[in-house]
Parts: C-alpha cells; structure tokens; sequence
C-alpha cells in the first residue's frame, strides 16, 4: 500500500469520551422516569383528575417533571445573552397554555420536546461511541518498506507521501494510501476492520 498524502482518518486520541452534552447514563436513565411520571400524571389528570374543583393542580405536577429541566436550560440560557433559545419559547409557550386553561395541552407540548430531546441525546451518544470504536482500531505504528527491503516500524503521521507501507494479513490499515498489490480484501466493520 502506498500513502498518498498525508491525511489520516482521525488524529484524536484513544480515550473514551462522555456523552453530548454532558450526558451519562444516569442522566438519560432519569430523564426517561421523568417523562414516565409526567405521563402517568397526565393520564390520571384526564381520565381521573382527583381535584376536580382545581383540575390544573394536577396537570401542573405533571408538567414539573419535563418543564423544570427545560426551565433551568432557558433561565442558564438567558445569563448567558441568548434570550430567545428553544428553551424559552418552550416555556413561553407551555405557560401560555396554562393561562389560558388549556393544561393537558402544556403537559403534552412539553412532554413530546422531552421525549425527543431524549431520543437525540441517545442518538448522539450512540453515533459518538461508533465513532470512537473506529477511532480505537486505527493502529499506532505504520510498517513502512524501505529501498533496501527491509521493514521500519514508523508512526503513522511520520509516513511520507510516495513511500510503501506493508499491511499483513489480520493487521489494520493504519493511513489512507492505494493499493499495490493485485488483489486484497478488507472488512471494514467498524469493530471488524482488519484486511484479510
């Protein structure tokens, strides 16, 4: 295999990062008995509201689970200069409802952003760690031949455009380059990504 030029799959390092945003998994963990309260509530407010003479008093329980979170969010936005981000418009939005006596409608606008804030968060973990198995494969050292045949163990960022790297059966390709020999098959599954 020859190197082409000097670009590499990733120059992160090999260590494990968290979730986007700070999120664990405890934090997503939570978030998820959150909205399952708040959709407990929201049922039990609609079919069997307890306070039947203050039907919101429910329907705010309700809402406190997801809209507390989404209020902490608008208020840290707002120190920060951003008055009009998603969070506020949310609560602009839900406590309009409120006003206007329209309670499971809040609970359940907030509840969906919730949710999908939930499933992004997910998502994006999920992509972020098939990113660094991929990362993780990308082998240290880089087998480079010399003029004289004999083999030379350099790190890939040190292998020059033009020279020929040997990449033997079960080993990881450790740079982009094209290909010399006449035939070669690769897996590339992220955690199957060795050349056979």
């Amino acid at each position: 295999m020859c190197k082409e030029n000097h670009s590499h799959d990733c120059g992160c390092s090999h260590e494990d990062h968290s979730h986007p945003h700070g999120e664990s998994e405890a934090s997503v963990w939570r978030t998820g008995i959150r909205v399952g309260l708040s959709v407990a509530l929201l049922v039990w407010g609609m079919f069997a509201n307890p306070f039947p003479a203050d039907p919101w008093i429910i329907f705010v329980c309700a809402y406190l689970p997801v809209g507390l979170p989404v209020l902490k969010e608008a208020v840290e936005e707002m120190m920060h200069g951003d008055l009009f981000n998603e969070f506020t418009l949310m609560v602009i939005a839900t406590v309009g409802a409120f006003a206007v006596g329209e309670y499971p409608e809040a609970v359940a606008v907030m509840l969906f952003y919730s949710v999908g804030e939930y499933f992004q968060d997910r998502a994006v973990g999920l992509a972020r760690r098939d990113i660094q198995a991929l990362v993780n494969l990308r082998p240290d050292k880089a087998t480079v031949l010399q003029p004289d045949g004999s083999l030379v163990p350099k790190s890939p960022e040190a292998v020059q455009a033009g020279e020929v790297v040997e990449v033997r059966t079960g080993g990881r390709v450790p740079l982009d380059g094209k290909l010399l020999t006449d035939r070669a098959a690769f897996a590339t599954a992220a955690r199957n990504c060795v050349s056979v």
